[in-house]
């Protein structure tokens, strides 16, 4: 049942609703965005480095449907990472064309569903930057983690072997749903509901 629908974590489901516009301070999604500058870096090798990831974390590969459920993409078709080649801009030119990238990484809107965007771009002949997007709706900060240590493998060695996954995050979501209401989940409650008289209160912030 690996690409069955299921359900959105509390925190999903946040990031979802906040992506649109039914709120004040919302439309707009919850990402994370950054840039690697190195001084070389073959366009090919990290596009192949890039569509390997996508075919190994099904939450690369993640869709929401129209209920709202989260389902894994069974087929992983080839994603392109652009190319863009600034080096014969002057200084204020490189500059401008770098803001443009960046804005338009970072504007994806709530009408866009995009989880990933990597993209290159050459500033010198030894100098590149490798633009990562990545939304928070399929990665935390653990995640980031992973997915920066093994696109750096793979951009090393293209044979490098990574460590098998046993679990997925659709076993997890599944397993942690079917603690609701066990005897362990019910002390679990009771403790925190006991504790709730003597925790501290909220910062009192202007």
């Amino acid at each position: 049942a690996r690409h069955e629908p299921f359900p959105l974590t509390p925190i999903q489901e946040a990031y979802w609703i906040g992506r649109t516009g039914s709120f004040e301070l919302g439309n707009t999604p919850a990402f994370n965005y950054s840039e690697a500058v190195l001084e070389d870096c073959d366009h090919q090798r990290l596009e192949s480095a890039w569509n390997s990831l996508v075919r190994r974390h099904d939450m690369l590969r993640m869709r929401i449907d129209a209920d709202g459920m989260q389902y894994i993409a069974a087929d992983a078709t080839w994603i392109d990472v652009p190319f863009s080649d600034f080096s014969t801009l002057d200084a204020d030119g490189r500059a401008q064309a770098l803001e443009a990238v960046r804005a338009e990484m970072t504007g994806h809107g709530s009408a866009e569903a995009v989880w990933s965007d990597v993209r290159v771009t050459k500033c010198a002949d030894d100098r590149f930057i490798v633009h990562l997007y990545l939304d928070m709706m399929v990665f935390d900060g653990a995640s980031l983690h992973i997915l920066y240590r093994e696109l750096a493998a793979l951009l090393e060695d293209p044979e490098a072997r990574l460590p098998a996954l046993e679990v997925t995050f659709r076993d997890y979501v599944l397993a942690e749903g079917q603690l609701s209401g066990s005897e362990a989940h019910e002390r679990a409650r009771s403790y925190w509901m006991d504790r709730i008289a003597t925790l501290p209160p909220a910062p009192d912030l202007p």
